[in-house]
């Protein structure tokens, strides 16, 4: 029995350009790579029960998108488990999502605040270390996701040196390769030896189809959408004691 137990969440009743959340692009040869390394950052980043990417933020916290807790508004009843460096359809551990928090519980209409933010029972951060949140502007970023597509879902695909090209309607517009599955993967700069998130993956253009799109060469009209690190960081910031 899932016991998932909503401590707040947050409206925004901006109108933001809509998008869809349910595939994602990949843009000429396909340039992700798997992720297999048990080592920091990389450790960080896992699969949520639901399908989805997360990534750990803190000691007990895990980022991810809204629609993938999110079914019409309500918490989903598939909802309960982050697994961390999750490789070959496994993990070493798991943390339940005790307490959820959302940016918004319309995301196909506010993608711009399409991002939740959860408590896990289990401090798996101690074990496998976190990401810091970075607002800064960056054009050149890691990104990391659960594509079902790449390795049927399994292994986490790797698109480093990506581009986020430009802002529109309060979404990030990038080229990173990705599909469905990969929502809430972390778009990330390393500084030193620490992983920043600065954008999170979660939405696509694909000309109004319902499939992903292969196209030969990043266009603003198939480009793939992230939310800014500045949506969630003062909830991140709360849920740490910052």
């Amino acid at each position: 029995m899932f016991v998932i137990r909503l401590l707040s969440f947050f409206v925004f009743l901006s109108a933001f350009a809509s998008a869809s959340a349910s595939a994602r692009n990949v843009f000429g040869r396909d340039n992700r790579e798997e992720l297999t390394s048990r080592k920091y950052p990389w450790s960080t980043v896992g699969k949520i029960s639901t399908g989805c990417t997360g990534v750990l933020v803190g000691r007990d916290v895990v980022l991810t998108a809204a629609h993938c807790v999110l079914d019409n508004g309500k918490l989903r009843t598939d909802l309960d488990y982050f697994y961390p460096n999750y490789i070959n359809f496994g993990s070493n551990s798991k943390g339940y999502m005790s307490y959820v928090w959302w940016g918004t519980d319309k995301p196909d209409t506010y993608r711009a605040h399409d991002w939740s933010a959860a408590r896990l029972k289990e401090p798996l951060g101690d074990t496998y270390g976190w990401m810091g949140i970075d607002t800064g502007s960056y054009s050149t970023v890691t990104m990391a996701g659960y594509s079902g597509d790449f390795r049927s879902g399994g292994t986490a695909g790797v698109h480093q040196n990506c581009s986020i090209i430009a802002e529109d309607s309060g979404f990030l517009l990038h080229d990173c390769d990705t599909t469905r599955g990969s929502s809430g993967g972390p778009m990330f700069v390393m500084k030193g030896d620490t992983a920043y998130v600065v954008a999170l993956n979660v939405a696509e253009r694909r000309n109004d189809g319902e499939v992903s799109l292969n196209v030969d060469s990043y266009h603003a009209n198939h480009a793939n959408i992230a939310v800014k690190a500045s949506m969630f960081l003062d909830k991140v910031k709360e849920l740490k004691g910052e």
